[in-house]
């Protein structure tokens, strides 16, 4: 196998994958784990990405080393790697091998349970498919690795170099797949024209609250996430390294060290929001009054709360007197006259505008001057779930269940945000409302910490001085949730 075989395209690995030989295959060899390749040709015809590509990746690493490989993948086959030459073996004569004694020798299994092995070092490659690792997890000595999904940006590395030419796989189409499907190589990119995507719409159909607060209750394994086939994936499993504010190196094996579970994108929560609305609406009230403390639950029972109770609410005119309180005021500037109300009186129904892009709500903005919510895609822009427009005026609004949160006022997106709504001017306060059901709105009763992006808090002095941050004032509006009948 060679990595300058010129006609064969590439898989690229991301330099996770690269830095990952570290903490995996350390215990293979000084001088296998020093080595470092960051790409490896294959004919198209077995293209493999991520975790496939990685199995191959250390096949070659043990091969170029001069090391006996067992190899068994469900697509890929079964073979053995020695002195030089490849002998192709079955599923079921792996565990009579004589090289499965040799403890120099590397074992190989991709999506497969591994067979019983009394001295080559077992490397399991798996989705987070239960019925995959379950059993092997429970060998002594096993260390259990999570490897974050592609960003946007790999992904469109990735298409480029070995998807350019394959059908619905452009650029815009790309971008298009991975905010609806995630960082999931195998969802965006391989089956771009394939019926697994529906089955994954399907699929998120059949998802009960239940199964999903379950899944995301696994923090301390992954065995919430280890459904069937399309269920395990619609989750990713995310590491301590892919944390926003992780300051650990892809060399660390705390880097892949599992921390939550999460459905795969907003595109995915919206689907699953609505597939709760046209169902028995009573086990989602009785999620939202009594679900689980844990941090990956209450995250996504903030976002049901916004997608099921407030947005709709908004949408339909449901919400009628919503009691408003002032939290903290802008620094030095007079609180707008509309906002000087204990309650906002929501008589009608709001249009409802999406936006993924500054661009595309500014041109929705200039559009109209009615009475209207702009909604972006979740996780995209940073400080606001959602722009109110009342009476011409800007209200930006974060719907939540927590009962404190910080504000990124240095965030360089939220900055571009104001002009497109109208919320540039040097001397004029910038509403932001936090948008609470009645357990949050009684105990949310100091204003959110201001932050810098580069500075973290905002302390006084600094806040004097932020252009943004000195103009925001806070307030907190009462959307309840309705009682469970």
């Amino acid at each position: 196998m060679s990595v300058a075989a010129t006609p064969l395209r590439v898989a690229l690995l991301r330099a996770a994958r690269g830095s990952l030989a570290q903490p995996v295959v350390r215990p293979l060899g000084p001088t296998f784990a020093r080595r470092r390749t960051h790409a490896l040709g294959f004919r198209p015809a077995v293209l493999a990405v991520a975790k496939s590509a990685f199995g191959l990746y250390a096949l070659f690493r043990a091969a170029w080393e001069g090391r006996t490989v067992i190899y068994s993948a469900s697509r890929g086959g079964h073979a053995v790697f020695k002195g030089g030459k490849a002998y192709k073996t079955r599923v079921e004569d792996l565990v009579l091998l004589d090289e499965m004694d040799d403890p120099t020798a590397l074992y190989i299994s991709d999506s497969l349970r591994p067979v019983a092995s009394s001295g080559a070092f077992r490397l399991l490659i798996t989705s987070p498919k239960k019925e995959n690792w379950s059993e092997f997890v429970k060998s002594p000595a096993v260390a259990e690795l999570v490897l974050p999904v592609f960003t946007e940006k790999e992904t469109l590395e990735l298409r480029s170099v070995a998807f350019a030419d394959k059908e619905g796989c452009n650029e815009a189409e790309t971008r298009l797949a991975f905010r609806r499907w995630g960082g999931c190589v195998r969802s965006t990119l391989t089956f771009s024209n394939d019926p697994a995507r529906q089955n994954l719409t399907m699929a998120v159909s059949a998802l009960s609250i239940a199964t999903v607060e379950k899944a995301l209750m696994g923090m301390s394994s992954l065995d919430g996430v280890g459904g069937s086939d399309n269920v395990h994936r619609l989750f990713n499993v995310v590491p301590c390294g892919a944390l926003s504010d992780s300051t650990l190196p892809t060399s660390d094996p705390a880097y892949y060290r599992f921390h939550h579970a999460e459905l795969i994108s907003s595109h995915v929560e919206s689907l699953f929001a609505a597939s709760l609305l046209q169902k028995d609406k009573t086990e989602l009230y009785r999620f939202l009054h009594t679900a689980s403390s844990d941090p990956a639950v209450a995250t996504l029972r903030g976002r049901l709360y916004e997608r099921c109770i407030v947005i709709p609410r908004l949408v339909h005119g449901s919400c009628g007197e919503a009691p408003l309180v002032r939290l903290s005021p802008a620094l030095g500037f007079e609180q707008p006259t509309w906002l000087q109300v204990p309650k906002l009186h929501f008589k009608h129904g709001f249009p409802l505008f999406h936006f993924s892009t500054v661009d595309e709500l500014r041109a929705l903005w200039a559009a109209d001057s009615k009475d209207a919510i702009f909604v972006p895609p979740s996780k995209v822009f940073p400080v606001f779930d959602f722009v109110l427009r009342i009476g011409g005026q800007a209200l930006l609004a974060n719907a939540t269940v927590g009962e404190s949160h910080d504000v990124k006022a240095g965030n360089a997106k939220f900055a571009e945000v104001l002009p497109a709504v109208g919320l540039d001017g040097e001397n004029q306060e910038i509403p932001l409302v936090w948008v609470l059901d009645k357990p949050a709105f009684e105990r949310f009763d100091k204003p959110g910490q201001l932050k810098s992006e580069a500075r973290g808090d905002l302390a006084s002095g600094v806040t004097a001085r932020h252009a943004v941050g000195r103009r925001i004032a806070q307030y907190k509006l009462l959307v309840e949730v309705p009682p469970v009948l």
